[in-house]
């Protein structure tokens, strides 16, 4: 159940994210509710997640796992001098 304090949180984060510029961040064209549900149209990024190179690959190199670990960082930074904290950041999204 969709709670008033989640659809502002929700609208809040979305503007926000919106507003993120930095190529390691999908572009947000919109966001809303339709038929009571939120939704949040974003970017489509043509790629594998990183648990899907994990999978593949019985170890990976330290030159793959520190670039990685930059890129992460970097777009991390954008987003919390913009006051977004990601939740729940995994190797699956």
């Amino acid at each position: 159940m969709r709670t008033e304090e989640l659809t502002k949180r929700f609208v809040r984060e979305s503007r926000i994210t919106a507003r993120l510029e930095h190529p390691g961040v999908p572009i947000v064209y919109d966001h809303g509710i339709y038929d009571g549900e939120l939704y949040l149209v974003m970017q489509l990024i043509d790629g594998s997640p990183v648990s899907t190179v994990i999978d593949e690959v019985e170890r990976l190199p330290i030159g793959w796992v520190a670039a990685i670990g930059a890129q992460v960082c970097t777009v991390l930074s954008v987003a919390h001098a913009a006051s977004l904290v990601h939740r729940d950041l995994n190797p699956a999204t």
